[in-house]
């Protein structure tokens, strides 16, 4: 028990807090308390900090699943609160790491560490479901049927539901042409949307992205943007802008039609499997660039 607590202090980066396993045998189990390694006569809560108290129950959580019989599934709530951003990372890989073998159910409302928790469980080959909750003031924990807020989707999770809301959309086209013009703008926007997170994923591949606090220039092994690839990237972006954004009155731009749409969505899948394509074949190139 001891010698697992040391070494998921060494995940979580927290060998530096000189807080061991003291061990206190019964008569028929051994228990097990946080031995601070000083003379002082205090709590190990009021030495350390909040976000220290954090890491450390955790490295003591995932001390006791370990060395416990068994792959039963863990829940985990709000893992990273209190916790600097580095440490947040440690976590989430920490966490995709002990889904190999077990079901782990996290909750959080941590957009950054969401993403970072996907992220390392797809590393690892990990299949994630998402669900999104909320509270309407009279009831708590409500699932929310559109699942996290789009603003937490990567651009894989975003097509996705462009094209689940689409089907009904395209009916519209000959029932109600106004709802229609609406309805479809509203994708454009969302596709919009999808063109510019694009660029932070599969352009850049993640070696700059918006909202985080560190920049990952490992990753720019992978960057590579063939002329051929920005062209067509600008093409498509300049279609969806075009559509999402307010038109004159004059209707100088035409409505796209449903096959338009479809073509659209098409042309923004081929371009990030092409885009994929050429990241991989720029790493193979870069040898030395790797970790």
């Amino acid at each position: 028990m001891s010698d697992r607590f040391d070494e998921e202090r060494g995940y979580l980066d927290i060998t530096h807090l000189k807080i061991g396993l003291a061990r206190k045998s019964g008569q028929t189990k051994a228990s097990f308390q946080t031995n601070t390694g000083t003379a002082l006569a205090k709590l190990t809560s009021e030495i350390l900090s909040e976000g220290e108290q954090r890491a450390l129950a955790l490295a003591a959580f995932f001390t006791e699943v370990t060395v416990t019989e068994g792959s039963g599934p863990i829940v985990i709530d709000d893992p990273v609160s209190s916790l600097d951003r580095d440490r947040g990372l440690k976590v989430a890989a920490r966490i995709a790491e002990e889904a190999k073998s077990r079901q782990v159910i996290v909750f959080t409302h941590d957009l950054i560490f969401f993403n970072d928790l996907c992220r390392e469980a797809d590393d690892r080959g990990i299949k994630t479901a998402t669900i999104g909750l909320f509270s309407d003031g009279a009831n708590a924990g409500k699932i929310d049927p559109a699942g996290v807020a789009w603003r937490g989707l990567s651009v894989s999770k975003r097509l996705g539901p462009i094209k689940n809301d689409f089907a009904p959309v395209r009916k519209q086209h000959s029932v109600s042409p106004a709802d229609y013009e609406f309805a479809i703008k509203n994708l454009y926007g969302r596709l919009r949307d999808t063109y510019e997170r694009l660029v932070e994923e599969f352009i850049f591949c993640d070696v700059v992205r918006r909202g985080v606090d560190r920049i990952e220039t490992q990753k720019l092994r992978f960057v590579h943007l063939s002329d051929a690839l920005a062209i067509r990237f600008h093409e498509g972006m300049s279609r969806v802008n075009t559509y999402s954004h307010d038109n004159p009155a004059s209707a100088t731009v035409s409505v796209p039609t449903p096959d338009e749409f479809d073509t659209d969505i098409n042309f923004i899948e081929n371009l990030i499997e092409d885009l994929q394509a050429e990241s991989k074949s720029a790493e193979v190139k870069r040898p030395s660039m790797k970790k």
